[in-house]
């Protein structure tokens, strides 16, 4: 259980269930995180995760390039975040 955390960076699947995925978990911190940054990686194919995105060539350098103020999330600006 996550105690007033104060940032929390989320990347869900691109798919349906990746959608519920975040739903859920924005039901879940909303209430003791600060702020909730959505990672929704470029060029993923259907279903993909970071997974694939690694094995596509994105790096550890390149994944904080997307943690950026326009990536907040909260259940207000859900969805569209």
């Amino acid at each position: 259980m996550l105690k007033k955390a104060p940032r929390l960076v989320v990347m869900p699947d691109s798919d349906a269930a990746g959608e519920k995925w975040l739903a859920d978990v924005l039901d879940a911190v909303t209430p003791v995180v600060k702020s909730l940054n959505v990672v929704r990686l470029p060029g993923l194919p259907q279903g993909g995760d970071v997974t694939d995105w690694r094995t596509a060539g994105g790096t550890k350098s390149n994944l904080s390039n997307f943690w950026t103020p326009q990536n907040l999330c909260t259940r207000e600006t859900y969805p569209g975040c």
